[in-house]
């Protein structure tokens, strides 16, 4: 897993979409479509095979995140 850390100064004026193209040329992140596919809110969720809350205590503990 990245961990990203890109701290902006409290007076900063540089807007949110400067930030955000600047995150898009570093790779971090990449800028969605806008729009959903039509069956996003009526398809079925994937199946899991086990408890995210689980895997989530399970990475603390470990201090894995």
């Amino acid at each position: 897993m990245k961990h990203v850390s890109n701290a902006e100064s409290v007076a900063s004026k540089r807007t949110i979409e400067e930030i955000v193209e600047q995150l898009v040329r570093e790779g971090v992140i990449e800028r969605g479509t806008g729009t959903l596919p039509p069956d996003f809110l009526t398809r079925r969720l994937p199946k899991s095979e086990g408890s995210v809350v689980e895997q989530l205590l399970e990475d603390r503990r470990k201090n894995d995140w």
